[in-house]
This record gives structure tokens, sequence and C-alpha cells, in this order.
């Protein structure tokens, strides 16, 4: 008797034992948070507006890490930044590759390259699928804003590689035409890269080649390869004028303009282009004469004008029906004649310098810099950027802007 209720106490516990172990097998993890399915549903199907805050509130009733990393690249497929800024600061950091990503983009957002450098380089090599997609992007645009350009362009060629649809030939050549002469040789005499790469890589030694011939071999090598675009950017504007302030305070920066423009000219060897320039004046007083004498010297495309003068003149002007490409920013951000727009911005050279230096290693900076508003405003800068990318400004100092002798600033 006594074994008897042994042994139906043992069947007992064991019948108990299996229940329970079947009901947890059988449940289903998205019926344990209320309102997931509806989320997940929004987000694959690219709602970003209702999936933001559908996995805000799983976040809050539930307190998932998950949760909170898809709320934020919701906010953040709709460019709110800040809201996906403040989400992720709820949370501890995550090896979840999806937090190293948007962390990245938000950095890069903020001109903080260094961390927007940092964080793309917590996601393993190996991700895969859309996410793949979004991470060759996103890190081909980074290692091009760290002056890694050979990365970028290999980056970029691999995404190419997919069949995404996404138009990517001008990322390469752009890429590829940055990257220093001496790395580009080095990559190809180790030829380790995809057939594909190694077709551009060549496409690039050729274009920058002073031989001849060389665009010639490469097509005959290569002839059913995208690289074919290097050697296809014909020109089709034959008289151009340039709008320039070519006297006054500005003429310095003219003169190197012009000589860099005559020198790739006479470089590309095209007979059948001309260049002719017209002085707008330091401060766009000659400007009208610079306008209608590039207009009836036949010109069909016209590059300038440089100071804001001139730029805001030409657009009250009532319509133009040629191209123009100005060197400087519209101060409207409305551009009703479609104009091409190519600053020579102060603030682009001032981030160009403090990358090169701390590419060199270079960490430590004394800054000198004129005394006035605009002066002080580069400073500030070209401090900041420094600081973002890891070097130090030990001390600056301000001198009057029509100084010429530095020695008692240094």
């Amino acid at each position: 008797m006594r074994i008897n209720m042994i042994r139906s106490f043992y069947l007992l516990v064991t019948i108990l034992l299996l229940s329970s172990c079947g009901d947890q097998t059988i449940r289903p993890d998205r019926t344990q948070y209320v309102g997931l399915s509806q989320a997940q549903d929004y987000y694959q199907q690219n709602d970003y507006h209702n999936a933001a805050p559908a996995y805000e509130e799983l976040f809050n009733n539930y307190h998932n890490k998950r949760f909170a990393i898809l709320a934020a690249d919701s906010w953040l497929q709709q460019k709110n930044f800040i809201r996906a800024q403040q989400l992720l600061a709820q949370i501890s950091p995550s090896d979840d590759p999806l937090y190293a990503l948007i962390q990245a983009q938000i950095s890069q957002h903020n001109n903080d390259y260094a961390n927007a450098k940092y964080h793309i380089d917590q996601v393993a090599n190996d991700i895969t699928g859309e996410l793949r997609i979004r991470y060759l992007k996103l890190k081909a645009q980074i290692e091009y804003q760290q002056q890694n350009y050979l990365e970028s362009a290999l980056l970029w060629i691999e995404l190419a590689a997919m069949n995404t649809g996404l138009e990517l030939d001008t990322e390469i050549m752009n890429s590829l035409l940055m990257t220093p002469e001496q790395q580009l040789t080095q990559a190809l005499y180790d030829g380790q890269g995809s057939e594909l790469e190694q077709g551009w890589l060549e496409a690039a030694y050729a274009a920058l080649s002073p031989d001849p011939d060389a665009s010639k071999q490469w097509k005959t090598r290569w002839p059913n390869h995208p690289g074919i675009l290097f050697f296809s950017q014909e020109n089709p504007y034959s008289k151009i004028a340039v709008l320039l302030p070519l006297t006054g305070k500005y003429k310095n920066i003219s003169s190197s303009i012009q000589q860099g423009m005559l020198a790739a000219l006479y470089q590309d060897g095209i007979g059948e282009q001309t260049l002719d320039f017209f002085d707008t004046g330091s401060n766009g007083e000659s400007f009208s004469f610079a306008w209608y004498g590039a207009i009836e010297s036949g010109a069909d495309f016209i590059i300038g004008p440089l100071e804001k003068n001139s730029i805001k003149q030409l657009t009250q002007l009532n319509s133009t029906t040629l191209p123009v490409l100005l060197l400087n920013k519209l101060e409207d951000e409305e551009n009703p004649f479609g104009f091409y727009q190519f600053p020579l911005s102060q603030e682009d050279e001032v981030f160009s310098v403090a990358s090169r230096l701390i590419a060199e290693n270079k960490k430590r900076v004394l800054l000198l810099a004129p005394e006035s508003n605009n002066g002080r405003k580069l400073a500030i800068a070209f401090e900041k950027e420094l600081l973002y990318l890891g070097g130090q400004v030990v001390n600056y100092k301000f001198y009057p802007e029509a100084t010429h002798d530095y020695s008692t600033e240094i």
C-alpha cells in the first residue's frame, strides 16, 4: 500500500512537471508582450511614424533593451536624432549591432566623426542581410569623412556588388580620386581584392596617369567594367566664363583659383574648351559688366561669382538660361534658378586641416588666428573639431589682420 502511494505520488509529480514544461514550450514569445505584434508589423512595413511610439510603449512597460533600440531606430528613420539619442541614453551599452549603427549615425549627424568611427567599428564585419547594406553605406561615409579614402572606395564597391539598386559609381570614383597615389599603387601591387575591385583600382590609376595610352589599355583589358565611367565624363561645354574678384582684397584668392583652372585645362589637353575670366570687383561693383561680358562672349557655362554681393545681384536677375556654378553658398536656401553650388568654405578648410593633423599624429596644437570676428569664429570651429578628433589646442594667440610678422605671438 505504501509503495503504491509512493508510485502514485511520483506519477502525479511527473505529470505536473510535464504539463508545466508543455505550457512553456508552446507559448509563443510574442504573446508575452502586449502590443509587440503590432509594433513589429509597423517596423517591417517601414511605418516608422507608428513603430516609434509602439516600441516606446513596450520599452516603458517591459524595460527590454531591444524595444528601446527599435524605438530609437524608428525615430532615427524619421530624422529625429534627438529623441533617438534620448532613448539610447536610458539603457546600458548593448552588443546588438543595430545599437552600434544607431550610435554611429547619431555621431555622424553631430559631426562627431571620431565617435562615429568608434561605434561603426564595434559592428562585426560578418553582419548580414539588410543591416549589412546599412552598415556598408554608413561605414563608407564615415571612412571618407575620416579621409580613409581607399577603405571608403572598397566599401562602396562591395555595396555596389550587392545589386541593391543604389547608384554608387560617383561615390566610388570620388573616393578613388582622393586616394593618395602611394596607397593606390600598393593596393594594386597587393592584388588581394576581387575582380570588380581590381578593375576599379586600375581604372583610377589609369585616369590619373600622364600616359595618354593608359586609358586605352584599361578599356582593352576591362571592356565591360563599370569603371569605364572614369573615361566617359565628356564635358559638353566648350566656352566657359569664370567670374572672379580679380582686383581688390580677394585678388590673391582669385589668382590661385584662376591658375588652378588653367593648369587643369592644359593638363587635360582639351583643345576644344576655352576659359574666359571676368572681374566682378571685390564687392560686386563690377558684377554687371562681368555678367553681361560673359553673355556677349558666347559662354555656354558660367563659373562664379565668388563673393556674396555679386551672388546677391545674380539672384536678382529676372532669369538666366545658362547653367551657373556658384563658388559660394546662397544666403537663402531657395534656389529658383537651379544654380549649382560649390562653396569654397573656410569652415571646410578648417575641418580638413584638423583631420590632417590627427592623421599625422600631431595632436597638440598652438593656434594663431587673425584678430577679427571671423578669425575667432574659425578658431573656435577648429578647436571644436580637433577636440572631437582627439587633439588639443594647448594655446592660441590672435594677431592684427594687417600684420605679416608673427614673431611676437609665437
